[in-house]
């Protein structure tokens, strides 16, 4: 292969690799024909970041918030800090930090979210987004970096290294949430009762 080859090559697979790290695990192709915006919720109390989301309608998408129990998530962090906040009579703050004008790729929605994820993340936020609690050493490694993940080039080699921490926390994911589902079945059946169990005769 000629070296201008293996470098288009190599460029390529950095690309790869940025879209599998900033992409959600979703249908791919999309074309979105209304506006989209990241938001921030902030804690009232000390203004630090708790939440980083998209959205097409930013006053829906709030009140769900508040009224969103996370049911059918075994991750309800960001449910018990909204339900902290409540019995205090506090609400999370909600900031929009960037618009993303119509026509917008569902790709460009989901890598603006999660460039935001990991700036706000490197920043010392303590976020309460699945991602970051399922995948925590994935973010962690993006808070050890030095790089600015709001403008970082797809073709940056820091993607393929952050890709290898997604493939293997999420695999890991997966066998949790397996095992829980598993947990969850069990615990749902009806126990036999000791000593009611039925005998059949043989004839």
């Amino acid at each position: 292969m000629r070296p201008k080859a293996q470098q288009i090559s190599k460029k390529r697979a950095f690309r790869e690799a940025a879209r599998f790290v900033l992409h959600h695990f979703g249908v791919h192709g999309l074309v979105h024909q209304t506006d989209h915006y990241i938001y921030l919720l902030r804690d009232p109390r000390d203004k630090s970041v708790s939440y980083v989301g998209r959205t097409k309608n930013p006053k829906r998408r709030y009140s769900s918030h508040l009224n969103d129990k996370c049911e059918g998530s075994y991750v309800r962090s960001r449910w018990d800090w909204i339900s902290e906040l409540r019995t205090m009579n506090l609400r999370p703050l909600m900031e929009i930090v960037e618009t993303l004008d119509a026509p917008v790729a569902e790709e460009l929605v989901s890598e603006r979210e999660f460039r935001w994820m990991f700036h706000v993340f490197q920043q010392g936020a303590s976020l309460t987004n699945v991602d970051c609690i399922r995948m925590p050493r994935l973010f962690c490694a993006g808070r050890d970096s030095h790089i600015d993940f709001l403008t970082e080039p797809l073709d940056s080699p820091i993607w393929e290294k952050l890709a290898l921490l997604k493939i293997e926390e999420h695999a890991e994911w997966m066998r949790t949430n397996r095992e829980l589902d598993e947990m969850k079945e069990s615990a749902a059946k009806p126990q036999r009762r000791k000593g009611h169990s039925i005998r059949i005769q043989p004839r």
